[in-house]
């Protein structure tokens, strides 16, 4: 019994450090971004997903995406600062972005 407690304590920590989730808004555009149990960030944009390689933590994104039909899609922002710096390129163009 004391086992099966100190397993479900442990996978409930592991679980909870990996989750992460972040909301990316772009003029009418939503950005979703989930980080999942192998630390892969997951992009959703525009109906589609693709699996992004960079950086997704408490403070900033810094990733690239690869969709099937959008093409690629560079993301870089202070998450919870708007900030002219603040970007998303997609399809040949720069959009601000604010991430929370």
């Amino acid at each position: 019994m004391k086992n099966l407690a100190f397993l479900s304590l442990m996978l409930f920590f592991n679980l909870s450090a990996y989750a992460a989730s972040v909301v990316c808004v772009s003029g009418d555009h939503r950005i979703f971004l989930e980080t999942g149990s192998k630390n892969e960030i997951k992009v959703n944009f525009d109906g589609e997903s693709a699996i992004a390689d960079g950086i997704l933590s408490s403070e900033e994104i810094d990733l690239v995406a690869k969709f099937s039909t959008l093409g690629e899609m560079t993301l870089f922002a202070k998450i919870g600062i708007s900030h002219p710096n603040n970007y998303i390129f997609i399809k040949g163009k720069r959009f601000s972005v604010n991430c929370r």
